[in-house]
């Protein structure tokens, strides 16, 4: 940024307050559009793991407070391991070692 503002205040002096904005403004836009993304990607995510513990909870009952936080925090590659599983394991432990990383 700083190299940016000297150069034009060397080159173009007339015009650095107006490109210095305009460029500021696409920072914020570029900033602001990351931002989007990254927290539909996080909402997703927090809805698969939400769902999974409730898909958990109706087949297995009621889930201690370890296993809420685990698939909280799992990654999407566990949540649909796991969420493949519940179909046809019998137990929560078995869910829980498809595809574990632990």
């Amino acid at each position: 940024m700083e190299a940016l503002e000297a150069s034009l205040r060397r080159t173009k002096p007339e015009i650095r307050a107006t490109m210095m904005g305009r460029v500021a403004e696409a920072w914020l836009e570029q900033g602001r559009s990351e931002g989007e993304l990254k927290g539909r990607a996080e909402g997703e995510l927090t809805g698969r793991a939400e769902l999974l513990l409730e898909q958990l909870e109706r087949r297995f009952g009621e889930l201690p407070a370890t296993v809420r936080h685990r698939v909280r925090r799992a990654e999407v590659s566990e949540l649909r391991s796991w969420a493949a599983a519940v179909l046809d394991a019998s137990s929560l432990d078995e869910v829980l070692a498809t595809g574990s990383k632990n």
